[in-house]
């Protein structure tokens, strides 16, 4: 499904399957509602959005998406909540964006869970806040944080059984609060050098 310039759209109750690429485009679209939705085994994101603000993505169930689960490029004052993803590449980005709230997901056996910015190209947003999220055996790391994004929160979160660091946190503005790492394969927290 691609949405272009859409706004105010709800997408409730539906099933992605099998897509050759993403399970929903949304590009410049805003105030739009994407809840109880089921993403499996599309060939790239089950969600990816390139601009928008103010949507809604919760309770959706996405597995095995081979790109990833939901990417946020730039956009701003979105809402990612209690989804629950498994089994695939990747599971939360917010590349690039401000005011972004990720919050009470559910994340298991990705490549790496709830990442914020991305390496290349070096870009990463800015006062995100990732809460009350529970990222189990990724393949490398939990939670991170390039060095590119700036003055977001990390609070109440859970990382456990990661393959190398619970929590890889690189940028130097970033605020860690009442977080838990707990059985991972490297250290619990890598903090950012210097």
């Amino acid at each position: 499904m691609f949405l272009f310039h859409s706004d105010h759209v709800q997408i409730v109750h539906n099933r992605f399957r099998r897509n050759a690429h993403v399970g929903i485009l949304s590009s410049r679209s805003s105030h739009n509602l994407i809840e109880r939705n089921l993403f499996s085994r599309n060939h790239d994101e089950a969600l990816l959005f390139e601009g928008g603000a103010r949507n809604q993505v919760r309770r959706n169930r996405l597995v095995r998406n081979g790109g990833g689960g939901i990417t946020l490029g730039p956009g701003s004052r979105n809402v990612i909540a209690h989804n629950r993803i498994s089994r695939g590449r990747g599971g939360i980005s917010v590349e690039k964006g401000r005011g972004n709230l990720v919050a009470d997901n559910v994340i298991v056996g990705l490549r790496v869970g709830i990442t914020l910015g991305i390496h290349e190209p070096f870009i990463g947003g800015a006062r995100n806040v990732v809460r009350g999220n529970l990222v189990r055996r990724s393949r490398v790391d939990g939670f991170v944080v390039v060095a590119k994004d700036r003055h977001s929160l990390l609070i109440r979160n859970i990382a456990t059984d990661a393959g190398d660091d619970g929590f890889d946190v690189d940028s130097r503005t970033t605020t860690l609060t009442r977080n838990r790492a707990a059985r991972n394969a490297d250290l619990a927290s890598k903090p950012c050098p210097g």
